[in-house]
């Protein structure tokens, strides 16, 4: 499993359903509101997931289930969440109270 570092809702019960979630599918990605994700969780390492794809782009969510589509491997999605990449973020975690 991998997961984002500009994620402020990441926490033990999040981590703990993606594993969990392992049991049923091949990968289990959490989805972000900007067109990437947060969490990455594959029962076998699969490197050509990341081969080839340009990274940091409204695509990259896209470009990962076409790839796993492709690879026949199962996926399962997590619930949505917003990451921090932008000022606009910062000031939305901040009005919900993740940062004084």
């Amino acid at each position: 499993m991998i997961i984002g570092s500009d994620l402020p809702q990441i926490n033990k019960k999040l981590i703990t359903n993606g594993f969990n979630c392992l049991q049923k599918k091949d990968v289990v990605i959490g989805p972000s509101i900007d067109g990437g994700y947060y969490l990455l969780a594959m029962k076998k390492h699969q490197d050509f997931l990341f081969e080839d794809v340009t990274w940091s782009n409204s695509e990259v969510f896209n470009i990962t289930t076409t790839i796993l589509k492709n690879n026949n491997l199962l996926l399962l999605l997590l619930e949505t969440h917003r990451n921090l990449d932008s000022i606009d973020d910062l000031n939305y975690f901040k009005k919900m109270g993740y940062f004084l």
